[in-house]
C-alpha cells in the first residue's frame, strides 16, 4: 500500500513540473507592455491648451507607434501634443507594433473651459476719452490673454468698468457707459465668456 501512495507522489509531483515549465514557456521577458503617461500628470486640459502624452514601453527596442483619437489618426511619434478647440471628454488610443506582436492602450482626456482655472484683471479705462475697460485672464501656467471680452464677442466693454462679479460659470461687469451693445450694464449673458465645466 505504501508503494502504492509514493506511485502517486513521484507521478503528482511529475505533472506538477510539466505545467510549470509549459507556464515558464508562455511567459515572454520581451512582451510589449504599454501605458500612456501624461507629461503634467494629469489627463486633463484647458481648451486650446497643450497635453503632453508619451507612449511609455517597459523595455525599449524597435518599436513603431500610431496615435488615434476618434478613430483618426494623428501622430506616429512616440510623444503625442494634444490640443482641442472644444470641451469635452476625447478617447486617445496608441498602437505600439514591433514586427512581432502589437499592444493599444487607451486613455480619456477631459477638455475644460479656458478660463475656468486662473485670475481675471479688469481695466476701468476711461469714460470721457472713449477709452474702453478691458478684461484681461491670467492662467494657472502664467499665460496672459489679454483683451478678452473682445475676443470671445467682438464688441468692446463699456468705459469706466467697474467690478466683475463670477456666478454659476457666468460673468458679470459693472461699467459707467456702455460698450457696443449700447446698455450701462454689461455681462455675460449678453456675450459669452466660458469659465468652464
Amino acid at each position: 500500500m505504501k508503494k502504492f501512495y509514493l506511485v502517486f507522489l513521484v507521478l503528482g509531483m511529475f505533472v506538477g513540473f510539466l505545467s510549470s515549465c509549459d507556464d515558464d514557456d508562455k511567459y515572454r521577458p520581451d512582451a510589449l507592455e504599454l501605458e500612456i503617461v501624461s507629461k503634467s500628470g494629469a489627463f486633463t486640459v484647458a481648451k486650446e491648451d497643450t497635453l503632453f502624452l508619451k507612449a511609455k514601453l517597459n523595455n525599449p527596442q524597435e518599436v513603431k507607434f500610431s496615435w488615434t483619437m476618434n478613430g483618426q489618426q494623428v501622430s506616429s511619434d512616440s510623444v503625442y501634443m494634444f490640443i482641442a478647440a472644444n470641451m469635452g471628454n476625447y478617447k486617445i488610443d496608441v498602437k505600439a507594433t514591433d514586427g512581432k506582436e502589437e499592444t493599444t492602450v487607451s486613455a480619456s482626456v477631459e477638455v475644460y473651459g479656458k478660463y475656468k482655472y486662473g485670475t481675471f484683471i479688469l481695466n476701468e479705462g476711461q469714460v470721457w476719452k472713449e477709452h474702453y475697460g478691458t478684461l484681461a485672464f491670467i492662467s494657472p501656467k502664467g499665460i496672459v490673454t489679454d483683451s478678452v471680452y473682445y475676443k470671445e464677442n467682438g464688441g468692446s466693454l463699456g468705459g469706466g468698468t467697474q467690478d466683475l462679479y463670477i456666478r454659476n460659470n457666468k460673468l458679470y461687469i459693472i461699467s459707467q457707459n456702455g460698450g457696443n451693445d449700447g446698455g450701462f450694464f454689461n455681462h455675460s449673458e449678453r456675450g459669452n465668456i466660458e469659465k468652464g465645466k
